[in-house]
């Protein structure tokens, strides 16, 4: 099995940042996986936006269901989603 090339990547952050109430050696793992939160967050951020732009972009006449209300679903999903 093949390991991944590693980067290095530096940060300054403020002397209160919350990484830093994790001790030393865990530190780059919690930051990791932080990131990677941040990232799957970003991705899902995207798609709600997708889909709420296809909603907005749906006409009554072009669903299967004239009584479904786009815009009231879209603006449940920002919502739930923030």
């Amino acid at each position: 099995m093949t390991r991944k090339a590693r980067r290095r990547m530096d940060l300054q952050l403020p002397e209160d940042h919350p990484i830093f109430s994790y001790p030393k050696g865990v530190r780059s793992a919690v930051a990791r996986e932080w990131l990677d939160i941040g990232a799957r967050l970003a991705n899902i951020d995207k798609n709600i936006e997708e889909i709420k732009e296809m909603l907005n972009s749906q006409k009554p006449e072009d669903g299967n269901n004239p009584e479904f209300d786009a815009s009231a679903f879209a603006e449940s999903i920002e919502k739930i989603f923030g």
